[in-house]
């Protein structure tokens, strides 16, 4: 089905037109997704019409998330946004949004989560591509969390010991 999204950004509607969408799709865990790059962001227009297509307004709780995902990632390098579509109850479109980390050239969901190391009491943030709930939504979950699991893991970045969670990136501090 070709479609239009309407996303806020900025409390502002902005379209992300099927053209954009169809440029920015990639395969992750055997799923289209739609990548929103910072410049795919900083280069949406305000919304006009749909062009033809179905034009779909994402949820306002959905846009808040959006946009500090994306402003997460203009921080940190090797970090993107993707948004997804699922048909939810049989007929209706329903879009979900998640972050990704380029871990040797391929693209890895990951939950950006607080730690600190049992070691040498190092604070800051990590990329954890092992929590469960990030594959909810794709068809080859088992198959796809072990993958994740299989991912190389970084060490604290004060004392280089591995953290209690599994970490693909680590923040200097926060």
């Amino acid at each position: 089905m070709d479609y239009s999204l309407i996303v806020k950004k900025h409390g502002v509607p902005h379209m992300l037109s099927n053209s954009v969408l169809r440029a920015n799709t990639q395969i992750i865990d055997g799923e289209m997704v739609y990548m929103l790059s910072t410049d795919v962001w900083d280069s949406l227009q305000e919304a006009s019409s749909g062009q033809g297509f179905l034009t779909i307004t994402l949820p306002d709780y959905l846009c808040e998330i959006l946009e500090k995902k994306i402003e997460f990632a203009r921080k940190n390098i090797g970090f993107s946004t993707i948004v997804y579509d699922r048909l939810y109850r049989g007929t209706e479109i329903s879009f979900l949004t998640d972050t990704v980390y380029d871990c040797d050239g391929r693209w890895n969901r990951v939950a950006i989560e607080n730690a600190s190391c049992n070691h040498c009491h190092w604070r800051g943030l990590i990329a954890n591509p092992t929590v469960p709930g990030l594959f909810d939504p794709v068809k080859n979950r088992d198959e796809a969390l072990r993958k994740a699991a299989a991912l190389p893991q970084v060490g604290c970045p004060q004392c280089q010991k591995l953290l209690s969670n599994h970490a693909i990136w680590t923040s200097k501090s926060v």
